[in-house]
């Protein structure tokens, strides 16, 4: 006879949990708003009721008048002229003109609606002839394009420092030093100095008399001076330097005041 096989132990069941999730709500219905009876109307009855409107023509708020263009071209030139256009190693410059504001812009709305790969295509036979080429060769183009402002490019720092001088005339007796306005915001043109009492901001180098500034420049710690005009043989401090001395008036002998760091090199002659 096979010997019995031992009985299996019945396991204990484990007593179900208790859910503690609170059975659903059947959603109620919203009541409806009140109805609010409308006097019907045919389309043809709303169409004669919405009032008249004047008859507006878009046109003349769309038109840019010849003003505007005289202003494009004169901001183009001060432009030019800030970044000396046509110095030394510099394609030609000559002034621009409303006129040619107009061809400029006409250009580049035909470039809009007319899509080659590159600018220079619209001036080449591969394409065929297209009228850019008619009305302004690509170079004279490319030098709108480098140089064409719509704003005034003057800089906020020069109407300030005209201001300076407006009010006070500078004495004999003035100092060339830096100035720190204190800023803790980020910005790419801030400088830190642990060991001065204004520990970061702005640098500033300015030409003041008896506790007044009369010219300032900005300085920046990735673009080096604010509109500096660099002099040929000399560094970027020394031409910092010769140009904050150059705003005093002319004809008059003057004393500059300053620290080794701007006597270096040929400056301090």
């Amino acid at each position: 006879m096979k010997p019995k096989k031992p009985a299996k132990k019945q396991q204990k069941k484990k007593p179900a949990k208790k859910s503690t999730s609170q059975p659903k709500k059947k959603p109620t219905k919203k009541s409806k708003p009140p109805q609010v009876d409308l006097p019907q109307r045919t389309p043809a009855e709303l169409i004669h009721a919405i009032p008249a409107v004047p008859d507006y023509d878009p046109l003349p708020y769309r038109e840019i008048n010849q003003k505007y263009f005289e202003m494009l071209a004169v901001n183009t030139n001060r432009y030019a002229k800030l970044k000396n256009a046509g110095s030394e190693g510099m394609r030609s410059w000559s002034p621009t003109n409303s006129i040619e504001v107009k061809v400029f812009i006409a250009i580049f709305i035909y470039m809009g609606v007319v899509r080659l790969p590159s600018n220079g295509d619209y001036w080449s036979s591969k394409y065929g002839v297209f009228f850019c080429a008619q009305h302004m060769s690509l170079n004279r183009f490319e030098n709108l394009k480098r140089y064409f402002h719509v704003s005034n490019p003057t800089p906020k720092e020069t109407e300030d420092n005209d201001s300076c001088m407006q009010y006070r005339t500078p004495g004999i007796n003035l100092s060339i030093d830096e100035m720190m306005v204190r800023f803790f915001g980020r910005s790419k043109n801030t400088f830190k100095a642990p060991n001065k009492p204004i520990k970061e901001g702005y640098k500033i180098f300015a030409l003041c008399e008896a506790g007044y500034t009369c010219y300032f420049m900005w300085s920046s710690k990735s673009d080096s001076y604010g509109e500096l005009q660099r002099q040929p043989d000399l560094s970027p401090t020394e031409s910092m330097v010769y140009q904050l001395a150059r705003t005093l008036p002319k004809n008059i002998p003057y004393v500059l005041y300053m620290d080794n760091l701007f006597t270096r090199g040929p400056s301090a002659a």
